[in-house]
């Protein structure tokens, strides 16, 4: 998935993709964070399969005890 968000990036930047309107800004600026944002996503669930695959708590279930889901 990150792959095809950073190939869609590298796409507008080469085909000069721009936004419609009164200021053409080019189409790949806005799409960087996109990129960032899966990139980001990806390394935090292959951290969670590592953590798991050595046997130890995911992230999500070492906070999930720390909220009490009837205090609300």
């Amino acid at each position: 998935m990150t792959y095809y968000c950073w190939h869609m990036v590298y796409e507008s930047y080469i085909f000069e993709e721009v936004s419609h309107g009164y200021i053409p800004i080019p189409i790949w600026i806005p799409q960087i964070p996109v990129g960032l944002g899966m990139l980001a996503l990806n390394i935090a669930i292959l951290d969670d399969l590592v953590a798991v695959l050595r046997k130890q708590t995911p992230s999500y279930q070492q906070h999930e005890s720390d909220i009490n889901l009837e205090e609300i």
